[in-house]
């Protein structure tokens, strides 16, 4: 496939769900606390442990009941995912795997699906990246070729912001890729975001995210409608780690330590793709749920100061621990209130 049919056939591609999830913000209601509450305690927590909110967004979505009640806090701010964009990117994957454009298992070894979500190997992520948009890493483009290489890479982008996702740039690849022995941006990747940076702002040459639309995103594979439920499946697999510390202490490198999972009790269900570099802080998005499914939610943070990235931050353990009890007597209040008001009856 050459540069200019990948620009043609991706102009083609757009994320199925079209129409936002109806998330909605209570400040009163039956169920106590208020997700306005623990978001402020969220915030509360991390001043109070001296870390800095300045350049924190919260997203947190209560999947039980009347869905979905929602609170924030900074959530359409664009912040620096890090490998967060991989979440997005396996679920672009599937969409052309489903649109039929791209061969499964020909186009990428199923196996770098795995790689990149779950272990977030960069060599499978830039493999993927490749494949989605008919772009390859390489040495400096002439003029015209970097016009159709860039035009090709930035589909992914509109592939998303087709379907009404606001506000989001994913195609930057992220780094080191031992495998094609680069350790920063050079050639055309290079290339890409110098010129993206003297054509507009600072923050197009680099990827960014909300969480908000990170939300928007994992709310859509829960409820099976990111392109299918199978496919949403298939990446809810990629995502599942284990909050047991039997298991993931004896792992040698996993996604729980400093992380949302290590203060969760060990029966916990967590889905989660997470993010870090030592400049840029920590980012994590995750399903959350109780062995018995009462409490369950999305929680969304991105964290972009050094402070956050610090070695041996417990900081993200505690925003989740905190938000998981919370969220269990947000739960009991409303099975409370349900069966005083049929007692009343």
């Amino acid at each position: 496939m050459t540069l200019f049919d990948a620009a043609h056939y991706l102009n083609k591609i757009i994320y199925n769900v079209k129409t936002p999830p109806a998330f909605y913000q209570l400040a009163q209601g039956s169920k106590q606390p208020t997700l306005d509450d623990i978001v402020e305690g969220i915030l509360l927590l991390l001043t109070n442990e001296g870390y800095p909110t300045e350049n924190v967004s919260v997203s947190l979505v209560d999947l039980t009941g009347n869905c979905c009640d929602y609170a924030q806090y900074q959530d359409t701010e664009r912040r620096y995912p890090a490998s967060i964009v991989k979440l997005f990117w396996i679920v672009a994957l599937y969409g052309h795997y489903q649109a039929g454009m791209l061969e499964a298992d020909n186009a990428v070894n199923s196996a770098d699906e795995a790689l990149m979500v779950h272990y977030s190997n960069n060599g499978a992520s830039s493999r993927i990246l490749d494949a989605i948009t008919g772009t390859e890493s390489g040495d400096d483009l002439e003029a015209d070729p970097l016009k159709v290489w860039i035009a090709s890479r930035q589909q992914v982008n509109e592939y998303f912001l087709g379907a009404n996702y606001s506000d989001l740039n994913i195609a930057h690849k992220t780094f080191p890729i031992p495998d094609l022995a680069l350790d920063e941006r050079a050639g055309r990747d290079s290339q890409f975001a110098v010129g993206t940076e003297s054509a507009a702002d600072d923050l197009t040459a680099r990827n960014y995210l909300t969480t908000l639309s990170t939300a928007r995103l994992l709310y859509e594979i829960h409820t099976g409608q990111a392109i299918s439920q199978e496919y949403s499946d298939r990446i809810k697999a990629h995502l599942q780690h284990s909050t047991d510390p039997e298991v993931w202490q004896s792992e040698d490198s996993n996604a729980i330590e400093d992380f949302f999972g290590e203060y969760l009790p060990p029966t916990v269900q967590l889905q989660t793709k997470l993010g870090y570099t030592f400049d840029d802080g920590r980012q994590e998005a995750a399903i959350i749920a109780s062995e018995d499914g009462q409490t369950q939610f999305i929680l969304v943070v991105f964290a972009n100061d050094s402070r956050y990235s610090q070695e041996g931050s417990k900081a993200f353990p505690e925003i989740a621990r905190y938000v998981y009890e919370q969220m269990t007597l947000r739960s009991q209040s409303s099975r409370t209130g349900s069966t005083t008001a049929m007692e009343e009856e």
